[in-house]
């Protein structure tokens, strides 16, 4: 009886001790499959699919309204164009340059094919009309850009009804595509990632 206890003692401190290296794993993993824009690049983007182009870098955190959690990655000519993005456990999350456009969370973590969650949306005239489900259709798209070819890419689509938005999201980069679906046949681009410069 004596050995049985000092073997269970044992695992025990055992598995104590590795109890941090695990959690601290975790914490690492969690860094390895992060789709929030890397701060040390500077994006090139073109917004409108027709030349609208934007060379955006990381400001720091963002100051104003109630988005102080979120990252800023701005124009270097046009200081009110700009990008914000955090990231948490539960997912990544955007925010817009203008006041009346929401915080969304455009991927839910952890990433699995099919997830659905829901953000507020508005209509033209800005008034608040309802909600829109987020569908993650595929977790290993290959996806080429302007600047480069992606693999193993995210792609979302941001609304049930039609037509509705498809984005792409690339491990380590953010987001590479979005396009504007106006059936399930027809669909143009509204954002398209450039280049990334170091």
């Amino acid at each position: 009886m004596k050995k049985l206890f000092k073997i269970i003692l044992a695992f025990l401190f055992l598995f104590s001790a590795a109890l941090p290296f695990a959690s601290e794993s975790a914490e690492a993993a969690i860094k390895k499959v992060s789709y929030l824009r890397d701060k040390s690049k500077i994006y090139v983007e073109d917004w409108s699919g027709q030349g609208t182009i934007f060379t955006k870098k990381y400001t720091g955190k963002f100051t104003k309204y109630d988005y102080k959690d979120f990252y800023q990655w701005t124009d270097v000519k046009q200081r009110d164009w700009y990008s914000l993005e955090k990231e948490t456990k539960d997912g990544l999350y955007h925010g817009g340059s203008y006041a009346y456009e929401f915080k969304k969370k455009v991927l839910a973590y952890p990433i699995k094919k099919n997830k659905k969650w829901k953000n507020k949306h508005i209509n033209a005239d800005t008034s608040l009309s309802g909600y829109d489900t987020f569908t993650i259709i595929s977790t290993n798209r290959t996806i080429k850009v302007k600047a480069g070819t992606f693999k193993n890419v995210i792609q979302v689509r941001e609304s049930e009804e039609v037509p509705y938005v498809t984005s792409y999201y690339a491990k380590g980069v953010g987001l590479i595509l979005k396009e504007y679906n106006e059936t399930k046949s027809k669909k143009r681009k509204v954002y398209e990632l450039i280049k990334i410069k170091k």
